[in-house]
C-alpha cells in the first residue's frame, strides 16, 4: 500500500544526460532529499538517477524504478567537517591506475543546492579539485556540516570505477555511522 502512495509531484522532468553542467536528472534527485530531509548537503554520484526525470507523481515503487542506490547514514546523525567533505570531493573525482575515465566522468559527485565545486579536467581522465563553496562561501574546513552521502561504497571503490581506496580513517567513521544506523 505505501508504495502507491505519491510522496512528491515533480513539476518539472528533467534530463539524464551528462553535461558540462552535469546529471539534471541527478541533481533534482539529490535537491529532493536534501529538501525533505534538512540536511546542510547532499553528495551522489552521476549515476544515482537510472533514467530521466519526468514531471508527475512518484510513489515509492517508482521512485525506486528512478534511482539506483542506497543513502548511507540515513538514521544516523550523519555529521562531517568541512576538511571532511573536501576530503570525500577529492576522492571522488580523482581516479588511479587503470580506471575506466570514460565512466568516471558519468560518475562525478552530484551536490545539493547550496554546495558547489569547480574542478579542472586534466585531460588525461583525471581531475583537479580547485575549490569547494557553501552557500556561496569558501567552505568552513572546521565547521560541521550535516551530510547525507548517496552511493554504495564498495561499488565506487570498484577497479573498473574509481580504483581509488578512501581515506581509512573516512571509511571507518562511515562505516561506523552506518553500523549505529542498524
Amino acid at each position: 500500500e505505501s508504495e502507491q502512495e505519491v510522496l512528491f509531484t515533480q513539476e518539472k522532468s528533467y534530463s539524464h544526460t551528462i553535461t558540462e553542467k552535469g546529471n539534471e536528472a541527478a541533481s533534482s534527485v539529490i535537491n529532493t532529499f536534501k529538501d525533505g530531509h534538512q540536511f546542510d548537503m547532499v553528495i551522489g554520484f552521476g549515476n544515482v538517477c537510472t533514467t530521466d526525470v519526468y514531471e508527475g507523481d512518484y510513489t515509492e515503487k517508482t521512485l525506486k524504478w528512478l534511482i539506483s542506490f542506497k543513502a548511507y547514514n540515513y538514521l544516523s546523525n550523519p555529521t562531517f567537517t568541512g576538511r571532511e567533505i573536501k576530503e570525500i570531493l577529492e576522492w571522488l573525482i580523482n581516479v588511479e591506475g587503470e580506471s575506466n575515465p570514460i565512466m568516471h566522468w558519468n560518475l562525478l559527485p552530484v551536490t545539493s543546492r547550496g554546495l558547489s565545486y569547480s574542478i579542472k579536467d586534466n585531460k588525461d581522465g583525471t581531475y583537479t579539485l580547485l575549490d569547494v563553496k557553501h552557500e556561496g562561501n569558501e567552505l568552513d574546513l572546521d565547521k560541521e556540516y550535516s551530510v547525507l552521502l548517496v552511493g554504495e561504497l564498495d561499488y565506487i571503490e570498484d577497479q573498473v570505477y574509481c580504483n581509488k581506496p578512501l581515506k581509512q580513517e573516512l571509511k571507518d567513521k562511515l562505516w561506523k555511522m552506518l553500523n549505529s544506523s542498524k
